[in-house]
């Protein structure tokens, strides 16, 4: 009943119905409901059945064999076939909130050219290991070639302003336990080392990691109504054109222009103008993902034997 009456959409006379049904009803419902649960423990069932599960998950749950089948039941559930095709098939992700694009929960951010030089001569490890950052770096890519080239001789920006708004959303995976990753009671099986030899999941390095899985984003930046001001923007502004023009894409510091994304069967472009110093990117990208890196994984206990695994010699 209550799932009928949230369903409820449009002002039509079933909709209606729906609501008050649950509206009149549920006090009513609910009171049915008490009195199953009194009677099951008046009877003398409930007590004894729930007293039965806390022993039993005591014991079991010491064993990772069921949970790593909790695991796998999670990974199972997780899949779903898309709308759109029918066809494809998934596992399930999503942004939360999911309303976040037109929320009022963004925050305003301002960058002047005071902030601009002092950030392009010092160095910071806030966006990675002593990487420094450069917010005048230009960059152009073609059209499906997966080809980059970079160039960064802009490195002065006369009267240089940037004003957006951006925001961080979490991304929830229902069926992802990244815990498992730092337990220290398991290892890869021969079928692992079939597919791809000794390479780990993770050597836990955020520098020089050569495993499968080194790390998983944790929630996505997006910014939006990107305007960035600079009276030298004619040579920059004929080469976003030519380059724009020529199927590629042009990038200035983490933002982009240009550039298109697919998602089912619809496609978007991000869009820009020139309104006279003021460069303005329309409507709203993501540019960078908060990632956590995987511990070294596996990484068994120094104590524990091949024979101590489920299925080791």
């Amino acid at each position: 009943m209550k799932i009928d009456a949230l369903a409820a959409t449009g002002n039509d006379p079933e909709s209606k119905r729906r609501v008050y049904n649950w509206n009149e009803k549920a006090k009513f419902v609910m009171k049915r409901l008490a009195a199953a649960e009194m009677a099951w423990i008046s009877q003398g069932y409930k007590n004894e059945y729930e007293f039965m599960n806390a022993y039993i998950a005591q014991v079991t749950e010491k064993s990772l064999v069921l949970y790593k089948e909790d695991l796998k039941r999670k990974f199972a559930g997780g899949l779903t076939t898309s709308v759109v095709d029918g066809s494809s098939e998934f596992y399930y992700t999503t942004l939360l909130p999911g309303n976040f694009a037109t929320s009022d929960g963004w925050t305003k951010f301002e960058f002047s050219e005071i902030d601009y030089e002092t950030h392009s001569k010092s160095d910071t490890s806030g966006w990675g290991a002593s990487a420094g950052v450069n917010l005048g770096l230009f960059s152009f890519g073609g059209s499906g070639s997966g080809s980059k080239r970079k160039t960064s001789d802009d490195r002065s920006a006369a009267n240089f302003s940037a004003k957006f708004e951006f925001t961080q959303v979490p991304i929830c995976r229902p069926w992802f336990d990244p815990g498992f990753f730092s337990m220290r009671s398991w290892t890869l099986d021969d079928n692992w080392k079939l597919s791809y030899g000794d390479r780990p999941v993770s050597t836990g390095s955020a520098q020089d990691n050569t495993g499968r899985l080194v790390a998983y984003p944790t929630s996505a930046l997006f910014v939006r109504d990107v305007e960035i001001t600079n009276s030298k923007w004619s040579n920059h502004s004929d080469f976003m054109t030519k380059s724009i023009s020529g199927g590629g894409s042009v990038g200035y510091g983490p933002f982009r222009v240009g550039g298109s994304y697919s998602k089912g069967s619809t496609r978007s472009n991000t869009s820009y103008h020139f309104e006279g110093d003021t460069l303005v990117i329309e409507g709203m990208q993501l540019i960078g993902e908060v990632v956590n890196i995987i511990p070294q994984s596996p990484n068994p206990s120094p104590g524990l034997k091949p024979g101590d695994f489920v299925g080791g010699a």
